[in-house]
């Protein structure tokens, strides 16, 4: 029963819906989580002034708030856990790639699941599935021209090493039992967390060599590549680059 409790509770629909009325009359919540004070935020203009203002509102960085977690190890430094010279770094190699975005292939993507949906006949559709399917390959396809596939095969070892990491991160027993405290379980997600960050490398590696034959597609992996060559922004590497 308390662990059904537990993950009741969690997750963001659930938390908005505990707390709409908050939300919509003051636009953020003050509540303790895991032994700690949080504020949770759905006005964007109060989101904007927090994040600007990272003097005042210093983000939380991962490797301190969870160290030697698989959570950190996933998430890592980027344009979002950093502040000062480091975000400045992440935002000049990013900040041109986020200008344009290739709309066609939101649409491409969602009429193959319209192609998937016709071929289901006097069948439930489990439609979160298929939602959180037609995303992932929507997010490969614009963030590095590549195709999951996740609507043609969910079982594919791109897909696959993903949930597992996702599985693992948002865990809401994990979370609250800091289970990663047992070497043996922190091992073993770590090494999960390894595998899906070589396959992104190596989707960056592939990237560099299309690059080099001169083939473009105009994905924002692209777009970071090109602007991480400009001299006037400093390197990213691979790893950094993986965690966008």
């Amino acid at each position: 029963m308390f662990l059904g409790i537990i993950t009741k509770q969690a997750g963001h629909d659930k938390l908005y819906s505990k707390f709409k009325k908050y939300f919509e009359k003051d636009g953020v919540v003050k509540r303790y989580q895991l032994g700690r004070w949080i504020c949770m935020i759905t006005d964007p203009v109060i989101a904007k002034n927090i994040l600007l203002q990272t003097d005042v509102y210093p983000k939380t960085k991962m490797e301190e708030l969870i160290p030697n977690s698989s959570f950190a190890e996933y998430l890592g430094t980027n344009v979002v856990f950093s502040s000062g010279e480091v975000w400045k770094r992440h935002r000049r190699v990013c900040n041109p790639a986020f200008k344009t975005l290739p709309l066609h292939l939101f649409s491409e993507t969602a009429l193959k699941m319209m192609d998937i949906l016709e071929t289901i006949d006097k069948k439930p559709i489990e439609i979160k599935s298929l939602m959180q399917w037609f995303t992932l390959d929507v997010l490969g396809k614009v963030a590095f021209g590549f195709d999951f596939n996740n609507l043609g095969n969910p079982d594919n070892a791109y897909v696959k090493a993903y949930n597992d990491v996702q599985k693992i991160i948002l865990d809401p027993i994990a979370i609250l039992f800091r289970t990663e405290r047992i070497p043996v379980i922190r091992q073993q997600n770590l090494k999960k967390v390894d595998k899906l960050s070589n396959l992104f490398k190596e989707i960056i590696k592939e990237k560099y060599k299309a690059l080099a034959a001169g083939k473009s597609r105009g994905d924002l992996l692209e777009l970071m590549l090109n602007a991480n060559e400009n001299q006037d922004n400093q390197m990213l590497s691979d790893t950094e680059l993986r965690l966008y």
